[in-house]
């Protein structure tokens, strides 16, 4: 994928900005990170960083009472040799996995891209959507790659 040249912002920069990603109101240019409200200088990033939120509770929640439920499901169905005991296992741990299933798909854990800014850790950007967050990434990544000074920044 190629970059984007734009012409500068400001009539006092000598040459055009090179785009590396732009779209869904975040701009990563050679210059600055810009996600919605808050912008950054590319020159004063460092130490870049991906974290990745916590599960889900409700999905934390299904799988303790699946994993606890087991032991006695399994010693229902070795005392009560039925079909009727067959009718209430199977419900009884598929519930909770479903639910965790379901939780762990509707909401995933956050992608988080972390730098340190003029002295302080910021979150640069986030979101739980995978593909969108390695974009940005990669483009952060490229835009501080090409920042000419301080190799030792990343």
């Amino acid at each position: 994928m190629s970059a984007d040249r734009i012409p500068p912002a400001r009539s006092g920069t000598p040459r055009p900005q090179v785009v590396y990603f732009r779209r869904s109101g975040v701009l990563v240019t050679d210059q600055q990170v810009a996600v919605g409200q808050y912008r950054y200088q590319v020159a004063q990033l460092a130490d870049l960083m991906q974290a990745r939120g916590s599960t889900h509770p409700g999905a934390v929640v299904g799988m303790v009472i699946a994993v606890a439920e087991t032991p006695l499901v399994a010693l229902l169905l070795g005392v009560v040799h039925s079909p009727v005991a067959w009718l209430l296992a199977v419900p009884a741990l598929l519930i909770p996995c479903l639910v965790g299933l379901v939780c762990v798909r509707r909401w995933p854990a956050q992608y988080e891209l972390l730098a340190r800014y003029r002295g302080g850790q910021v979150s640069l950007f986030a979101t739980r959507d995978e593909r969108e967050f390695g974009q940005v990434a990669r483009a952060v990544r490229r835009a501080i790659e090409a920042t000419p000074g301080d190799d030792t920044r990343l």
